[in-house]
């Protein structure tokens, strides 16, 4: 089914696409790994790790979910950007639930730069 600006909610997805993307190929998990990492300052479960894996990957249409487990491995890190970034709010408490998305279905997301080694490193936040 082509995309049509409309993501359906997780919660509302067939369950056989929710099944497979709970057996994501180990490449994609691999790169989820490292991301939830470098970036969560808490330790997660496999099962937490998978739930906001796939609460980032709710507002992509299906197709573009096909088309990231495609991917090389630097092309997946700047696909998953926004997934992680929205991980590491809702684990630091930033997010209560699903947030707002545009009309296009897209997420808005702090821009966020790889370091030498590959991780990500983040906005610097002002408190003063």
């Amino acid at each position: 089914m082509p995309y049509s600006g409309y993501v359906l909610p997780l919660q509302e997805r067939p369950w056989s696409e929710i099944d497979a993307l709970e057996l994501m190929e180990p490449q994609i998990c691999g790169v989820a790994d490292s991301y939830f990492d470098g970036l969560l300052p808490i330790p997660l479960s496999e099962h937490e790790r998978a739930l906001l894996v796939l609460s980032g990957l709710q507002y992509r249409p299906s197709d573009e979910i096909m088309r990231i487990m495609d991917l090389s491995e630097d092309d997946m890190k700047e696909s998953f950007r926004r997934i992680f970034v929205k991980a590491s709010d809702y684990a630091n408490g930033l997010l209560t639930g699903v947030s707002d998305c545009e009309e296009n279905g897209s997420i808005e997301s702090p821009k966020m730069d790889f370091t030498e080694n590959g991780s990500i490193e983040s906005p610097k936040m002002d408190f003063s």
